[in-house]
């Protein structure tokens, strides 16, 4: 595959490329793409896109932050957080299957919402006021080990469970093939559609906490260009091919 093909160009460039060290700082410095790419993967593999994700993890990252910066408990900004997430994805979702806009359309749409309500929220400022506990996440003052690294893994193996053991998974797989298979089977295809734009916007939701937790502050252009990051290492990875 391309992946691999890179990857031993890099490694014949630079020896190092592969070891312990380079990779665990890898891992480190891009652990909030790599579960939204998680979060990406499930709409792609669905035979979908989403080009909002971006002022998806910009809006929810500033409304927890304005929450903070208020003094509001913290477990209520996460679960408001959380909340909005799954309100984006529940309208891109239904926006895609109930009435039936092309994803392409319906996410560059909402991209701008998202963009315009992230800076209605913040009014252009920056909140650093996160509580300990959120930085804590992605902090390795308590070891090597973070509560970061946890949520990375569990998206692993979710993605990896979901795909390789589950009937939805399959299903899901199915409808990135040809949604008419689904369709003909009696299987609900709108109901999948919602739940992977779901399923996205939830682990976007946990991204944009650990970008919060690692760069500690949230601002309105938090989450920019991640959409292209993302859909570049679906493609990269093979995902893409769905697409067409």
């Amino acid at each position: 595959s391309m992946l691999a093909i890179l990857i031993l160009a890099f490694t014949a460039v630079n020896p190092n490329f592969l070891s312990a060290f380079n990779l665990y700082n890898f891992w480190m410095q891009n652990e909030y793409r790599i579960v939204m790419i998680i979060g990406l993967s499930f709409i792609v593999l669905g035979g979908e896109i989403d080009l909002s994700l971006g002022y998806q993890i910009s809006l929810v990252g500033v409304l927890m932050g304005k929450m903070f910066s208020l003094g509001v408990p913290t477990y209520i900004c996460l679960a408001s957080g959380l909340l909005t997430g799954i309100l984006c994805g529940l309208l891109n979702g239904s926006l895609v299957a109930v009435v039936g806009i092309p994803s392409f359309i319906v996410t560059l749409i909402t991209q701008k919402l998202f963009q315009g309500l992230s800076y209605l929220i913040s009014g252009g400022m920056m909140y650093s006021d996160i509580p300990d506990s959120i930085l804590g996440i992605s902090s390795l003052n308590n070891g090597m080990f973070t509560s970061s690294h946890i949520v990375v893994i569990i998206s692993l193996l979710i993605f990896g469970g979901i795909f390789s053991s589950t009937v939805a998974g399959k299903n899901i797989l199915a409808m990135g093939y040809d949604e008419r298979v689904l369709a003909q089977n009696g299987i609900g295809v709108k109901r999948y559609k919602c739940m992977i734009y779901v399923i996205g916007s939830i682990l976007f939701f946990f991204a944009s906490l650990i970008l919060l937790s690692r760069q500690g502050l949230a601002v309105s252009n938090m989450g920019v260009g991640m959409e292209l990051d993302g859909l570049f290492a679906v493609c990269i990875a093979g995902g893409g091919g769905l697409l067409i």
